[in-house]
């Protein structure tokens, strides 16, 4: 069974789509009892890696109502091609760094006036 080209990106969607109802949904319980974040922190905790403590999910979660998301999630401009080793169903994505100086530029410089 050989995957289709480029199928990455097409999962990156779909863990968009993912992520926008996971954080909506994260926030709207959160914001009526933020109490909840313990009940989320120890659900996920043997699947992942922070250096996050149970007081600090405390006290962000208590921050959550405050946060704003507009949804906007940022990819990288490149290209995906096949891997150059020969026989290989893996590819390779190869950003373009001038795409990348300008998501930068537009995302965390703020003009000093």
């Amino acid at each position: 069974l050989q995957a289709a080209f480029d199928a990455a990106s097409y999962r990156l969607e779909k863990q968009k789509e993912f992520l926008k109802a996971f954080t909506a949904k994260m926030k709207e319980q959160l914001k009526s009892n933020p109490a909840k974040a313990v009940d989320m922190y120890n659900a996920v905790i043997p699947y992942m890696v922070t250096d996050i403590n149970l007081s600090e999910v405390t006290y962000l979660a208590g921050q959550a109502g405050n946060y704003q998301f507009d949804s906007q999630i940022y990819g990288l401009k490149g290209t995906t091609t096949p891997a150059e080793e020969a026989q290989t169903e893996h590819e390779e994505f190869v950003y373009d760094e001038e795409e990348l100086y300008d998501l930068m530029i537009q995302l965390f410089y703020k003009r000093v006036r």
